[in-house]
């Protein structure tokens, strides 16, 4: 699955003001809208593009504490939070 098909855009209508006006939101998977509305297609792409990018910075590599006995170790992403060592009991060799 790419990251693109995280966030659909769709169009909407919506009534501002007693008026019916078409804009642009971003829908999850399952079909919830989960941003705003946008006056244009490229401004919810823009906004779907900045989502992404968020998403993979908070994915990157850190150094991190081991949850279960505190050794500082490279995480692999932000839910990886248990050492080599706590999580399969064989030490890791560093390349």
């Amino acid at each position: 699955m790419s990251l693109a098909a995280v966030y659909d855009i769709r169009p909407v209508r919506v009534i501002s003001r007693g008026r019916t006006v078409h804009r642009f939101a971003l829908f999850s998977d399952d079909g919830t809208r989960v941003s705003g509305f946008y006056p244009s297609e490229k401004a919810a792409q823009n906004e779907r593009r900045a989502r992404i990018m968020k998403w993979i910075e908070t994915a990157k590599p850190i150094e991190r504490p081991c949850m279960c006995c505190g050794h500082v170790f490279t995480s692999e992403g932000r839910f990886h939070r248990l050492c080599h060592i706590c999580t399969t009991g064989v030490p890791r060799k560093e390349w």
